[in-house]
């Protein structure tokens, strides 16, 4: 990390195991009070829930989950547009009684905040659980190459490839990159930057308006190595609609395009 560099924070991935290793140097991850802080980590200051109200915080949001009898039910809940299900636990209802006489403007303030840590933990967790089955995805591929090798079997052979054993198992960054955003927004310091791991996500921003300039990697490492472009862009707050709508300051944004990608 470069201490005399702006802060660059990987985007939208929060575990280390999902960034691709030449990235990794590259920035730090978000730490939504998971970790005890460290060189590789950022950990922002205004997180509300300590490391004892996280893990009863994901202890209770199991618990919720295990009222479903069918995930269709838990799918349901979400689309029928109540964005903070979550939230409702012991913990939040808790923090609410604690601040009821507080002014109101910091009330809301410190409620995003919350919200923002729950979605930002709830995330890493699924982070988790992907790289879990990518890594089952793995071994079982591995596994049909050793029997085949065993077997004598070629895997060239058109029957063979027919049946569609490889391991092809890919994590998309982008699922909930605009709800995560907003999270990510309010645990920014000024001058912060998001370093993008996704093209898809490059390529929405720009649809919102997002203008993508070509910039000079020394500005932010000292050590560059990468074979690619570096572009800078900002997410002006204000200027958009829909759930962006909600992130109320700019973001400033990094991306970088390989050459092979450019022409």
């Amino acid at each position: 990390m470069n201490k005399d560099k702006a802060l660059i924070i990987h985007f939208p991935i929060m575990l280390e195991a999902l960034v691709p290793e030449q990235m990794r140097p590259l920035a730090r991850l978000l730490n939504p009070g998971l970790h005890e802080q460290s060189e590789n980590l950022f950990t922002p200051d205004n997180l509300v829930l300590d490391s004892a109200g996280v893990k009863s915080f994901l202890s209770q949001s199991v618990q919720f989950g295990e009222l479903f009898k069918k995930p269709s039910d838990m799918a349901y809940l979400g689309a029928s547009g109540i964005d903070d299900f979550y939230s409702d636990t012991s913990l939040s209802l808790r923090w609410q009684v604690t601040t009821y006489d507080q002014k109101n403007n910091e009330h809301d303030i410190r409620s995003d905040y919350l919200k923002a840590q729950q979605l930002s933990i709830l995330e890493y967790v699924f982070e988790e659980n992907m790289a879990e089955l990518d890594s089952i995805s793995t071994d079982i591929g591995s596994t049909w190459k050793e029997l085949d090798s065993s077997l004598g079997i070629d895997r060239d052979d058109e029957e063979i490839i027919a049946l569609d054993r490889d391991s092809d198992f890919r994590i998309s960054a982008s699922i909930n990159w605009k709800r995560l955003l907003w999270a990510f927004s309010l645990f920014l310091p000024q001058n912060a930057h998001l370093l993008l791991h996704d093209q898809q996500i490059g390529d929405e921003l720009e649809e919102t308006g997002v203008v993508w300039e070509k910039s000079d990697p020394a500005e932010y490492w000292d050590n560059f190595s990468l074979q690619g472009e570096v572009y800078k862009g900002t997410l002006q707050a204000g200027q958009i609609k829909g759930y962006l709508g909600r992130i109320k300051k700019d973001v400033l944004f990094l991306k970088i395009s390989s050459l092979k990608e450019e022409g």
